[in-house]
This record gives structure tokens, C-alpha cells and sequence, in this order.
């Protein structure tokens, strides 16, 4: 199965046909005869022509949260080649906002726990907080190295450049 493949999850059958019928009625999909031949447990689907734009979108705008971004992350190679950098970059840019949005809401949370008598690493919304931080602060460095990757990744078994002799 390419979605097994693709995202190196194991993949209960139940729930792609649960989400396939979710698309199907959303009109991102439609679905087609099965081929006489086909095993009839399977049901075949054929992405339509609006499926198309809302997945070029979404291919174009990769969300921050963790889970959006893993799933986007497993179709990387969609991403036109000349499109990647600039896409990685805006999406650098809202990590960095949301790290300093959650920063400032970790402050927040900190202060509110020190005016009401606790201590912050007791509080639960600062222990949120700096996990969201933390989190965010991961992604953002996970997508900067993808950036460095993406400059120009040596070849498996290149030497590291040599300097000219002067």
C-alpha cells in the first residue's frame, strides 16, 4: 500500500475507507467501479478536479501543528524542486511567530501561577506551556536543518570537499 509506504505507518484499512468517505463527501474524491478482475474488498477512488486544488493548497501552505506538518511532511516530494525554499522559509517564519507567542503565553502563565502563590514548575498551564515551547522549538530546528539539507546534500559516500592546494 503507498500510504504505508509513503508515511511508514501501519495502517488499519477501516480508517482509510472511514477518511476515503469523509473525502468522497466532501467532493475531493468520487468513488469508481472496481474492475472485474479486482479483489471486491477493495473500493476504488479517483481524486477529482476541486481534490486536486484544495491538495495543491494544502501542499503550498504547510501547517505548524506537529501532526499536520508530519502528514504534509510525507508528501515532501510533491513540492516542486524550484517551490521548496521559499515554502520552508514561510513556514520557518510562522514557527518562530508561534514560539514567540507561546513564550509570551508561557510568561503569562508563569506570572499568573506566582500571583496566586504557586510555584511555576507546579503550575499546569506553565508546564504546558513550556512543552508547547519546547515542541515548536524542536520543529522550527527540525525545518532549518531540512533547509541546510536542501541546499545541496552530499551524495551517500562523497568525501567532504577538498580545499585547492595554493
Amino acid at each position: 500500500m503507498e500510504l504505508r509506504s509513503r508515511t511508514g505507518l501501519q495502517v488499519n484499512p477501516g480508517n482509510v475507507y472511514r477518511e476515503l468517505s469523509k473525502l468522497s463527501s466532501q467532493g475531493l474524491i468520487e468513488a469508481m467501479e472496481n474492475p472485474r478482475d479486482a479483489d471486491v474488498r477493495r473500493n476504488p477512488y479517483a481524486i477529482v478536479e476541486r481534490g486536486r486544488r484544495v491538495f495543491d493548497a494544502w501542499l503550498k501552505a504547510p501547517a505548524t501543528e506537529v501532526d499536520d506538518l508530519a502528514s504534509w511532511l510525507s508528501f515532501l516530494d510533491r513540492v516542486a524542486a524550484a517551490d521548496l525554499p521559499a515554502l520552508l522559509e514561510r513556514l520557518q517564519e510562522r514557527l518562530w511567530l508561534q514560539s514567540k507567542t507561546l513564550a509570551r503565553d508561557r510568561e503569562d502563565a508563569i506570572a499568573k501561577a506566582r500571583a496566586n502563590g504557586h510555584a511555576a514548575y507546579g503550575d499546569v498551564a506553565s508546564v504546558r506551556s513550556l512543552f508547547q515551547v519546547k515542541l515548536v522549538s524542536a520543529v522550527l530546528e527540525f525545518v532549518e536543518e531540512l533547509q541546510r539539507s536542501r541546499v545541496k546534500p552530499p551524495a551517500l559516500g562523497d568525501e567532504a570537499p577538498r580545499r585547492p592546494k595554493r
